[in-house]
């Protein structure tokens, strides 16, 4: 995106032509028995926790979190590589078929993460890769996910096993019969549309989509 700035989950990243920066609010919560509202202190600089508070409900000490986390999408021609979740138990994605990526570790960019979560989760390093847009996901009254979401068709080296499933190059034409999360389908639509930077919000209700918003504005 160019010469403009993408403002999303409230003052928490910054996203221009130049890149991305980081402004983190962080609650202390006051004492037990203590009356007080607790304070809230500012970094711009760095990312100092995975689960950096964004929001908070004042005077009860109760805190909102984020949870900070990536996706990519590998291709390969007409083919996407998708990890297909059936290993992990009590996994919210269980027998979903996703891209690769995972949560935030300390201190990291979204592109450490990004470099991070392909290597471990593929074996494979990404040479180049786009930043495609900003999703925000509600599910149920749990805490806001936001994820950054990348392509890549500049890759090397050798697929290794998953632990968190199996890995398949799937065709992109194939992926709607396969079982998904409604909201993919959307922002997987965007990228094949070579769509500009976007910020979409999926909300979800017993794991149906009830809403989705595409840069502000509901579809």
């Amino acid at each position: 995106m160019k010469n403009g700035v993408q403002r999303f989950a409230a003052d928490l990243v910054l996203v221009t032509g130049l890149g991305v920066s980081y402004r983190i609010r962080e609650y202390s919560a006051p004492d037990e028995g203590d009356s007080s509202k607790g304070t809230v202190s500012e970094n711009k600089s760095t990312l100092k926790d995975t689960d950096a508070v964004v929001e908070t409900e004042t005077g009860t000490g109760k805190k909102t979190r984020s949870q900070l986390t990536t996706l990519c999408y590998i291709e390969k021609g007409d083919s996407y590589l998708m990890l297909h979740r059936v290993s992990k138990k009590n996994d919210i994605n269980h027998d979903k078929w996703i891209g690769v990526g995972g949560h935030f570790e300390r201190d990291e960019s979204p592109e450490d993460c990004l470099l991070r979560e392909v290597k471990e989760e593929t074996g494979l390093t990404l040479n180049g890769y786009r930043f495609r847009g900003i999703v925000t996901f509600i599910s149920d009254g749990s805490e806001a996910e936001y994820m950054c979401l990348y392509t890549s068709d500049d890759f090397s080296g050798t697929l290794i096993d998953c632990d968190e499933g199996k890995l398949e190059w799937i065709k992109k034409a194939d992926f709607m019969k396969l079982e998904h999360w409604e909201g993919d389908a959307i922002f997987l639509k965007l990228i094949e549309e070579d769509a500009p930077f976007f910020s979409l919000k999926l909300v979800y209700t017993n794991g149906c989509l009830v809403e989705s918003v595409l840069n502000g504005r509901k579809l």
